[in-house]
């Protein structure tokens, strides 16, 4: 990102160390690791350290969070804001990240490309996938077929 947009405020640290970031004030990290080996080591030794809420984002991704910081988290704070009930959200994902938030609300639309695991917990599969609309044709579907 920072390489691409220079005037980012986003700070770029190289070859960190855990240590290092556990003592950081940070909101997010997001670590790109295209050797799996390597990505599986670095994923499970962040998953072992207190203080960290750990998800994969993408097949070489993986996001580092504060503990109880997810999208589920998040979108329990928004009900609670708005007053909405988890039978009145529809949520929609495509990876891991996307599981507590899953859990949270009771319609979830896993995109076709979604892991297995993502897949089995969401209620319904979307009808095509991100790159081709997959939200708005399956939105026009429910409405279509009074599914919600």
């Amino acid at each position: 990102w920072n390489k691409t947009n220079p005037t980012s405020l986003i700070p770029l640290i190289e070859n960190p160390t855990i240590d290092e970031l556990a003592s950081a004030t940070l909101y997010k990290i997001l670590l790109v690791i295209k050797n799996r080996d390597l990505m599986e080591k670095t994923y499970q030794s962040y998953q072992s350290k207190d203080g960290f809420h750990v998800t994969k984002s993408m097949e070489d991704f993986f996001d580092v969070l504060p503990r109880k910081v997810n999208k589920g988290t998040a979108l329990k704070e928004l009900m609670t804001r708005y007053h909405l009930n988890p039978e009145n959200v529809l949520v929609f994902g495509d990876n891991f990240n996307d599981l507590e938030m899953f859990k949270t609300a009771m319609h979830s639309v896993a995109m076709p490309n979604a892991p297995e695991e993502l897949k089995t917990l969401a209620k319904t599969l979307a009808v095509d996938t991100n790159n081709r609309s997959g939200v708005a044709k399956t939105l026009v579907r429910f409405l279509e077929e009074n599914v919600l």
